[in-house]
């Protein structure tokens, strides 16, 4: 009774009309006071809560120990609800259990008030701001009324016109229509309609550890990437080299990203370059590690297929296939190949730490390409020709330009366990 008591006396401003009934007791002895409102349309402030209250129907049940509400509609600031079935239990602190209910939230009111508490503004950070509706269609929830943190929920919701300001993006997301669905531990979201950037996107995925600092994310993709959205995902995420910058835009389909918190990210995508080419990428980057599990290219001229592996002091790389500068062309802003030809298969698994166990396998020859960065100065290959063993590589023979210097190279790079030994003779 004093907790309702405490929480009665943070009510005011009370204006409306209710009609019920009030059960004092069976006898003088055993007072208990209950009420039974079958007709309610009032408003109230509520000082736990910063929106005024408007309650246009619905049942009340009061009872020594909690109060108790059904199909209730009505309003909050901005935001609606109807036919919310609930209980509060005078318990210290006062306990909430929500059985159903449809909640229309404006979020430009609910987000200031749920980041006004501390144990939950930490968890969403990574929002800065969040505007517009969204429709709760099933709540479920139980917990201490003023410790949110705390509570046991599960609710599934629309989404639309929504405007997310999150650190994970350099400009707000607008996002056109989708749906969630919400428990403490994660977040789940399919057919989101949204827009990174210049990028319209249809999301689905999982948010693992939302309330608490997203622990990891998984995402599926499609969509079309533009200019803006390369440049920030190259820059920023992926690191890619100015060399490696791509067309746009382009189609990304079939597209899945994972991140989690200990700094690992994989993501595998295909796209649709213009004049037919074809590329997809399968990777995996950890803090210090790359895996390229594969990079497939192909046209009418090229069906070539890349796979790169860097973990510690292990470096490995495949190429099957062949490449050629036509198709690069259609995918590359700046291709530093423009003669290019390359064919073979050819597999390398060097070990910097344990030369003699290094790797390598197949056939390679390759002309008339540029490797853009050295310590020295852009080095043109006009023409090279790999063959690999259990023991090494053979060079037979091998043609490049340093700066206006011919230089031919012909030999063998051995495995030894005292490192890798190269036994080259050079003519310029």
């Amino acid at each position: 009774a004093e907790t309702f008591v405490r929480e009665l006396g943070l009510v005011a401003n009370i204006d409306g009309r209710v009609l019920g009934r009030l059960t004092l007791g069976e006898s003088l002895q055993s007072i208990r006071a209950e009420v039974d409102v079958s007709q309610c349309s009032m408003s109230a402030g509520y000082q736990r809560i910063p929106y005024s209250i408007r309650i246009d129907g619905g049942e009340v049940f009061y009872e020594t120990d909690s109060i108790a509400v059904r199909n209730m509609s009505g309003t909050l600031g901005g935001s609606s609800f109807s036919g919310l079935t609930c209980r509060v239990g005078f318990e210290d602190p006062p306990r909430l259990e929500i059985e159903s209910g449809q909640l229309g939230l404006l979020m430009d009111e609910i987000y200031p008030w749920l980041i006004s508490y501390g144990s939950i503004r930490k968890g969403l950070e990574v929002f800065r701001d969040v505007k517009g509706r969204i429709g709760l269609k099933r709540l479920r929830l139980d917990g201490p009324v003023t410790r949110p943190a705390d509570w046991d929920f599960e609710a599934e919701a629309t989404v639309k016109d929504l405007i997310v300001d999150t650190r994970l993006c350099p400009k707000p997301v607008p996002v056109a229509s989708g749906r969630l669905r919400a428990t403490p531990e994660e977040l789940s979201f399919s057919r989101v309609k949204a827009r990174l950037l210049d990028a319209p996107m249809s999301a689905s995925g999982i948010l693992f550890g939302y309330l608490t600092g997203v622990s990891k994310a998984d995402v599926e993709l499609d969509g079309t990437i533009g200019s803006e959205s390369f440049e920030w995902v190259s820059d920023d995420i992926v690191h890619l080299p100015p060399t490696l910058a791509l067309q746009t835009p382009f189609p990304l389909a079939d597209a899945k990203l994972v991140w989690n918190r200990e700094g690992e990210t994989s993501f595998k995508g295909k796209s649709m370059f213009p004049e037919g080419a074809k590329a997809s990428i399968d990777l995996v980057r950890g803090p210090q590690t790359l895996v390229v599990n594969s990079l497939s290219i192909q046209d009418q001229n090229s069906r070539a297929t890349f796979s790169i592996t860097r973990t510690g002091r292990s470096v490995g790389m495949r190429f099957t296939g062949n490449l050629t500068y036509s198709t690069l062309d259609k995918i590359l802003v700046s291709n530093v190949a423009p003669d290019l030809s390359m064919k073979g298969d050819l597999l390398l698994d060097i070990r910097l730490d344990k030369p003699a166990y290094s790797k390598a396998q197949g056939h390679l020859e390759a002309k008339d390409f540029t490797i853009p960065y050295s310590w020295m100065a852009p080095i043109r290959i006009e023409g090279i020709s790999l063959d690999a063993s259990k023991k090494g590589i053979r060079v037979d023979p091998a043609h490049f330009i340093l700066e206006e210097s011919h230089i031919s190279m012909q030999g063998d790079m051995r495995f030894e366990p005292e490192g890798i030994r190269f036994d080259m003779d050079l003519a310029s």
